[in-house]
């Protein structure tokens, strides 16, 4: 319910936004796509195309690249020999995201057959027919992949199609690629020993994308008291809660970003020239620092 309601709105807010270009013409995205001429004779561009194409773009930067880095972080959180292959070699990073993509594949897509199809002579696709396209069971394919089932660290031939494949592969593969290897190697960085906290829930999110919504993790490099922890990206910018940690608080040192007053007098980690010892925000709302 919430999910839908959030959905609405947000296309509310893209339709609102369109049809004011239809009015007033910018120089922005919005007004090139009501505007591009299309090479498909049937194909109409219409604000509600606009709408779709613009939501698409919105939608599937966000929720398949965090699903993918929350997949990722439950994996090295329930199998230790791949964490602390990870944290001794972290040149191997690039080709564990690529096993990671292909193993724990996010995306469900959908398409419209073009043409009549008929398949291992006992399935028919009619031209029109709505076809939903599993990528995580074909990066599971047995007969393109060796051992599919496992996961391989140092998988050496990974051909997977979590991306897709022919002209409608993603267009933002290589910057999920860079988000998931920058977000991975920052985490290992700064804690490269976790674990699930025993009998506490996880959520998966559903749906055409899926991953992990929620993962109570502890460390003995996370502070004691249980706080909600936010990455900090490399100027010292918090980027968002994502996780609740508990902890060993030793070592560590709290930095209030607030005044004399109580006024707020740092919205970024004051150690943001050294952003690889700042975890984030404790109970108390101020920075958790590494000496």
């Amino acid at each position: 319910e919430l999910r839908l309601k959030t959905r609405e709105e947000l296309l509310g807010f893209i339709g609102a936004e369109v049809g004011k270009r239809m009015e007033d013409p910018q120089e922005d995205l919005l007004t090139e796509l009501l505007l591009m001429e299309l090479d498909h004779p049937d194909a109409k561009i219409s604000p509600e195309v606009v709408v779709g194409i613009t939501n698409l773009l919105i939608v599937a930067g966000i929720d398949t690249t965090w699903s993918s880095i929350g997949s990722s972080l439950w994996h090295l959180a329930t199998h230790p020999a791949d964490r602390e292959r990870l944290a001794v070699e972290p040149e191997l990073m690039p080709i564990a995201v690529e096993e990671f993509l292909r193993f724990y594949a996010p995306v469900t897509m959908a398409r419209v057959a073009e043409h009549d199809v008929e398949f291992n002579e006992d399935v028919y696709i009619q031209r029109g027919d709505k076809i939903l396209m599993n990528f995580p069971a074909a990066c599971h394919d047995p007969e393109h992949f060796e051992d599919p089932d496992t996961f391989i660290i140092d998988r050496a031939r990974n051909r997977h199609v979590a991306f897709g494949s022919g002209i409608h592969r993603c267009a933002g593969s290589n910057l999920a690629r860079l988000q998931m290897t920058t977000a991975l190697r920052v985490w290992m960085d700064r804690i490269p020993e976790f674990s699930l906290r025993d009998g506490e829930p996880m959520e998966w999110a559903g749906g055409q994308v899926r991953g992990l919504g929620s993962c109570p993790s502890s460390s003995p490099q996370a502070p004691s008291a249980e706080s909600n922890c936010r990455s900090v990206s490399p100027d010292g910018a918090v980027m968002g809660a994502s996780c609740t940690w508990r902890g060993d608080r030793r070592g560590w040192r709290e930095i209030s970003p607030y005044g004399r007053r109580g006024r707020r007098r740092a919205s970024r980690c004051p150690v943001g020239d050294r952003a690889a010892s700042c975890l984030g925000r404790g109970p108390s709302r101020s920075w958790l620092v590494r000496p």
